[in-house]
């Protein structure tokens, strides 16, 4: 990730991200995603691999 470079989310190919955590190594979030995610948990109840099979297949 770069200053100037526009990196997309690795699953819904949007640009809304931010740094999660900057130490040791710096990790990325998708807010999109992250609300989705957190709504589909809280809700359904469902695994996380379960949720990111559901999250390809809406961007497909």
């Amino acid at each position: 990730m770069g200053l100037f470079r526009k990196d997309k989310c690795q699953y819904c190919g949007r640009t809304d991200l931010y740094i999660r955590k900057a130490f040791p190594i710096p990790v990325y979030g998708c807010k999109d995603c992250d609300k989705k995610i957190s709504g589909l948990l809280k809700e359904r109840g469902m695994s996380k691999e379960k949720i990111k099979k559901i999250i390809q297949e809406r961007r497909a």
